[in-house]
């Protein structure tokens, strides 16, 4: 939606039949700072000018040969919205009671009385100026509006979506383990238990997802950091998510360099890799391999999280880190469409930064990057 400065951005669409008085009106305009001034001579014009041009106020004679000023507004209404406040400024030296009506009922705001004065000239025209920002600024606020209460919408259809399988997993396996666990052997009921543990697994993480990018987008996020070594952490959580997700995959953390110790706050950290390392799973083919690598330079440490999955479409890449945004070979397998846009939001509060290379049936890389901090390590 279109915004600007009064003086410096507003297109200013001028049409009077005498070249001095247009010539008199780009001076005056220049020196009082709107730069945006397309001119005619010719009312013909005018129609095709309003068409490119798209002006935030047409200023405009009455008394013109080929077509009056009447009929050029009446042209313009044909092309301008009813709704869209463009405001039309009347240059006349006609001040009749009935051609001020008639211009009001054709679409003009005001008037400006030849011989014009400069001081009444900027005034009015600053003052409709105005009313188009207001009118803008209006519009662009219904946007916004609009765009909040689709997001909310696909927020409540997500929520509704995601929590309602794992839900049921947890009730249908407490149900069977209710009614036949006496009777099963240990290793089924653990299968049942397992289930419910991976279950709510998954839930904490859609409630911490959606609680944590509810603070990112309040700039509210919690950082509490310390000296970690990357290298058990990131072995621990690949093992965890071997565990919980992974089952079906190969998962392989490797350490380049030395020093893997970095001043993070590990629930953040953990956070952006979980996200990126479960989406690289949820992705990738039964059997894939899904790698972590750890590298540790002597001014930053890179986190590079790699599959051999399905690959993101050239289309859907500008689009990644929108909120509950999928790309369409994504749409039928389970998820939020969070994932990525935290992972951004996070890396953006704590100077990270996330770059991303893939091929579409071939596997994606992220990449996140922080810098070292120049602080001694503790011994």
């Amino acid at each position: 939606m279109k915004t600007f400065d009064v003086a410096a951005d507003a297109r200013i669409l001028m049409i009077d039949d005498e070249p001095a008085n247009i010539l008199f009106l780009e001076q005056v305009l220049n020196r009082a700072g709107y730069e945006n001034i397309l001119s005619t001579s010719d009312p013909r014009e005018a129609l095709g000018l309003c068409q490119s041009f798209s002006p935030d106020i047409v200023l405009l004679d009455l008394l013109m040969p080929y077509l009056d000023g009447f009929a050029v507004m009446k042209q313009l209404r044909e092309i301008i919205a009813p709704d869209d406040y463009r405001p039309i400024l009347i240059l006349t030296a006609d001040i009749s009671r009935e051609k001020k009506e008639q211009a009001l009922a054709e679409g003009a705001m005001d008037f400006l009385t030849k011989p014009l004065e400069i001081p009444e000239v900027l005034l009015r025209l600053r003052n409709l100026l105005k009313t188009r920002q207001l009118y803008l600024n209006a519009q662009q606020a219904l946007v916004e509006e609009r765009e909040l209460n689709q997001l909310k919408n696909r927020f409540i259809s997500m929520v509704s979506h995601e929590f309602r399988t794992p839900l049921s997993i947890i009730l249908s396996s407490t149900e069977l383990l209710e009614h036949y666990g006496r009777q099963w052997p240990l290793e089924k009921q653990a299968r049942h238990l397992k289930r419910i543990k991976t279950s709510v697994i998954h839930l904490n993480q859609l409630i911490g997802d959606v609680l944590i990018l509810g603070r990112a987008e309040a700039g509210r996020i919690a950082f509490h950091p310390r000296w970690l070594d990357l290298e058990p952490f990131c072995r621990e959580l690949m093992e965890e998510l071997q565990l919980t997700l992974g089952a079906q995959h190969a998962l392989v953390t490797t350490v380049e360099g030395e020093n893997s110790m970095l001043w993070i706050d590990p629930n953040v950290l953990r956070s952006i890799l979980y996200n990126l390392a479960s989406n690289a799973i949820k992705f990738s083919p039964e059997g894939g391999p899904v790698t972590l690598c750890v590298q540790c330079q002597s001014e930053q440490i890179r986190l590079i999280v790699q599959d051999q999955g399905i690959g993101i479409p050239p289309e859907a890449c500008s689009r990644l880190y929108e909120a509950f945004y999928r790309a369409e070979n994504a749409a039928l397998l389970p998820g939020t469409g969070l994932g990525l846009v935290i992972v951004q939001r996070l890396l953006k509060a704590h100077q990270g930064a996330i770059e991303f290379q893939s091929q579409l049936h071939q596997g994606t890389t992220f990449t996140v990057t922080f810098p070292r901090i120049d602080e001694t390590i503790d011994e």
